[in-house]
């Protein structure tokens, strides 16, 4: 771990930040949210994951940033969950792991190896997970009662692209690795996708939007 990546722990931790930071040091550094305990679930049952990918932009500041409300990634999951904002909807805040990795110093994850991105994943389910729960169990330890061990439904990971990411997000879901996508003014304009492309992503649940400027 970095002086950078604990100075900027400790500052998340002080602003009371609902978003933790792990790295992999061998793909990306992440900013993860793992739901409370809740009473309408068993603490045994595993939880879905949302892998959200960013825009293009040019990510030349810390992690932190890309839950900064007015940063170059404002307005979107991260920085929504960060700022606790009503616009998230509750059912996602208690039963949804949601892994924000970042393209620190790239344009986007399109300028990136998809196998990189897939690696990172890997290894979120593996070790970063326990990485981030060592993190919350730190921040908690002032806490009298213990938190169980975190447990991901790998039948249950999703993807959440905008923009170049949603780009990026098809291409992942092609690997029929995912049970879904969320796909957020998709950047895939002006053609058609390869037949094998679409062949792959039959039978996939695509929630595809975008607004009238688009």
């Amino acid at each position: 771990t970095t002086t950078t990546d604990t100075t900027q722990k400790q500052e998340a931790s002080t602003n009371n930040n609902p978003l933790q930071i792990i790295t992999d040091p061998n793909t990306y550094s992440s900013l993860v949210y793992i739901p409370p305990p809740s009473n309408n679930r068993s603490s045994k049952e595993p939880l879905p994951v949302i892998f959200y990918l960013h825009g293009a932009g040019q990510n030349k500041l810390p992690i932190t940033n890309l839950a900064n409300p007015t940063g170059e990634h404002g307005g979107l999951l991260p920085s929504l969950i960060a700022s606790k904002s009503n616009e998230v909807p509750s059912s996602l805040l208690e039963n949804f792991i949601v892994v924000c990795p970042y393209a620190q110093d790239k344009r986007s994850f399109y300028e990136e190896p998809r196998s990189k991105l897939l690696s990172f994943m890997e290894w979120f389910m593996t070790d970063g997970i326990k990485q981030a729960q060592q993190t919350r169990d730190e921040e908690n330890k002032s806490s009298s009662s213990s938190t169980p061990p975190i447990e991901i439904n790998r039948n249950k990971l999703f993807l959440f692209g905008f923009s170049d990411g949603a780009t990026v997000s098809i291409e992942l879901l092609t690997t029929r690795k995912f049970s879904g996508g969320i796909i957020a003014a998709y950047g895939y304009s002006g053609g058609v996708l390869p037949a094998r492309a679409l062949e792959r992503l039959q039978r996939i649940p695509l929630w595809v939007f975008h607004c009238k400027e688009d």
